[in-house]
C-alpha cells in the first residue's frame, strides 16, 4: 500500500508541475476536471451511487493526449465500493480533413485509491451527508487498456464516429455541432459494468471552462464533468454555464443557458436550472428539482437585458422505491444586468417576477462567457 501511494504521490506532483515547464509550447494545453453524479444537468436522477466522484487531468501535446483519470464507484445495496485510476496515452491521426483516428494504450488499476476521502471531503464542504462504505478488498487489481476510436466527418450528419476500450467500452454514435463551442451526441454502448443501452451527451468547450454530462435513457443514471484549462483564453460566446442563486421560496439551483442571436439586440435562449440530492439531509429521501424555460430578451445600453420566458417546473421525491412528482407551467419576466466584465467573462444582476399559479419575486446572479 505504502509503495503504491508512493509511486501515485510522485506521479501526481510530476503532471502538477509538467504544465509549468511546457506551457509556452503554443500547442500544449492542460485540463483539470472534477465529476459528479450530481450535475444532472435537469436531465438524469442524482442517487449518489455507482460512478458518483471523479478527479480528471488531460495533457494534451501536438497530436497526443495525456490523461489521468480517478473514478470512486459506490454500491449501497451490496455494501461496497472501489475506485479506478487510469493513466494513458492517446495519439490522433488526421487523414484528408474528413477521417480522424485516435489508438490509446495506458493502465488502469483497481482497488482503495483514495476516492472515498475526497468525496467525503467535497460532501463535507457541500453539507451533504458522508459516504462511508467499505472497500470490497484491500487488494489491487492491474489491467492493461487498449483503445480505437474514429471519426468521419459528413455533409449529412457533421460526426459519425465509433469507440472501443479493451475490457471497458464499446460505444458507436453520431455527434451533432450546436455551434462553435458545442456539441450534442447520440450514442448506443455497452460496457463492462452491463450498463447499455441509448444515451445523450452535451459537451461544451469555452475555452478556459469544459463542461461534459451524458446520461443513459434507459437508467437514468447521468454523469457530469466540470473542467478549467489555464492556458486556453476565453472565446466570449456569451453563453451562461455557472452560477445562479435564486432567493425567496427558490433556495439554490445550477444553471446553464444557451443563447440563440434572433435580430438586432434581441436573443432567444433556453434556459435549464436543477437542484438535486437529498432533502433534509435525509440519505434515504432524494429529489430532482428541474426548471426547463424558453425566451427571449431584448438588450439596450449593452448592459441591460429585459427578458421574457415560459416553461415547465418538474419535481420528484424518491423514498422507499416511491415516486412522488408534479409538473407546474411557470412564466416570467425579468431583468439581466452585466455588473461586471473579465476577459469575455460577465457577472450579472438578475430580478424579476415570476408565476407558478401565484407571482413569486426572484433576485440573483449569474455568470456568462
Amino acid at each position: 500500500m505504502k509503495k503504491i501511494s508512493f509511486v501515485f504521490v510522485i506521479l501526481l506532483v510530476f503532471i502538477t508541475l509538467f504544465p509549468v515547464f511546457a506551457g509556452k509550447d503554443e500547442d500544449f494545453s492542460v485540463t483539470y476536471g472534477m465529476g459528479n453524479d450530481s450535475f444532472t444537468r435537469g436531465l438524469s436522477r442524482n442517487e449518489d451511487d455507482f460512478k458518483s466522484f471523479g478527479l480528471y487531468m488531460d495533457y494534451e501535446f501536438k497530436d497526443y493526449n495525456i490523461y489521468l483519470d480517478l473514478d470512486a464507484y459506490t454500491f449501497k445495496e451490496e455494501d461496497y465500493r472501489y475506485d479506478f485510476l487510469t493513466i494513458g496515452v492517446l495519439k490522433t491521426f488526421s487523414f484528408d480533413d474528413y477521417y480522424t483516428f485516435c489508438a490509446g494504450l495506458g493502465l488502469q488499476t483497481k482497488g482503495k485509491l483514495g476516492g472515498q476521502s475526497m468525496q467525503n471531503y467535497l460532501h463535507k464542504l457541500t453539507r451533504i451527508t458522508e459516504v462511508n462504505i467499505p472497500y470490497e478488498t484491500d487488494e489491487y487489481d492491474f489491467t492493461v487498456r487498449a483503445s480505437a476510436e474514429g471519426y468521419l466527418d459528413s455533409v449529412l450528419s457533421p460526426y459519425l464516429y465509433a469507440h472501443t476500450g479493451f475490457d471497458a467500452l464499446v460505444k458507436a454514435g453520431i455527434k451533432l455541432k450546436t455551434g462553435a463551442s458545442s456539441s450534442l451526441y447520440l450514442t448506443y454502448s455497452y460496457d463492462a459494468f452491463d450498463t447499455h443501452g441509448l444515451n445523450f451527451r452535451m459537451e461544451s468547450d469555452y475555452g478556459f471552462i469544459y463542461t461534459d454530462y451524458e446520461t443513459n435513457f434507459l437508467s437514468r443514471y447521468g454523469y457530469g464533468i466540470i473542467a478549467v484549462n489555464p492556458f486556453k483564453k476565453m472565446n466570449g460566446n456569451k453563453t451562461t454555464v455557472t452560477g445562479s442563486e435564486w432567493m425567496s421560496d427558490y433556495g439554490k439551483y445550477s444553471m446553464y443557458e444557451i443563447r440563440i442571436p434572433a435580430g438586432e439586440n434581441i436573443t432567444s435562449f433556453i434556459n435549464v436550472k436543477y437542484e438535486t440530492g437529498e432533502v433534509d439531509h435525509n440519505v434515504s429521501v432524494r429529489k430532482e428539482d428541474n426548471w426547463y424555460t424558453a425566451g427571449a430578451g431584448y438588450t439596450f445600453f449593452d448592459r441591460v437585458e429585459l427578458r421574457a420566458f415560459a416553461g415547465a417546473h418538474y419535481y420528484e421525491q424518491r423514498e422507499n422505491n416511491g415516486i412522488d412528482n408534479y409538473t407546474k407551467p411557470v412564466f416570467g419576466l425579468g431583468a439581466r444586468i452585466k455588473a461586471l466584465e473579465f476577459f469575455n467573462i460577465y457577472l450579472n444582476a438578475e430580478a424579476g417576477v415570476i408565476w407558478e399559479r401565484e407571482f413569486h419575486f426572484f433576485a440573483g446572479y449569474s455568470i456568462t462567457i
